[in-house]
């Protein structure tokens, strides 16, 4: 209803029939599926519907999957990372050894 129109309706239903007849086809075409009073909130509530309630406890379920393996693997390559350090030590004491054993060679040669 225009602001200019000072009319007195006796009933809800008499401003609504008013209303309908000044609503263009495009208004009609692209109108909300309904109408907001003016004392209804402006905000929206949130959606708690069962499909949402579902797709985040599915999310939440594969998020924790996620978490479990990527700690097994985490678990793997630090038993890894342990065994090649302790690889790496026994090669070290290897190389050593076979330095002492060619310096023992060597001065055996020159005796």
């Amino acid at each position: 209803m225009s602001p200019q129109k000072a009319v007195k309706f006796s009933t809800f239903e008499d401003v609504e029939m008013e209303e309908e007849t000044n609503i263009s086809d495009f208004y009609r075409s692209h109108a909300r599926s309904r109408q907001r009073l003016p004392h209804e909130s402006g905000k929206r509530a949130r959606s708690s519907s069962p499909t949402t309630v579902v797709r985040l406890e599915r999310e939440v379920s594969s998020q924790t999957e996620k978490v479990k393996t990527l700690a097994v693997d985490c678990e793997e390559l630090k038993s890894q990372k342990r065994m090649s350090d302790v690889r790496v030590k026994h090669l070290e004491k290897d190389v050593e050894q076979s330095r002492k054993d060619a310096e023992h060679l060597k001065l055996d040669l020159i005796i």
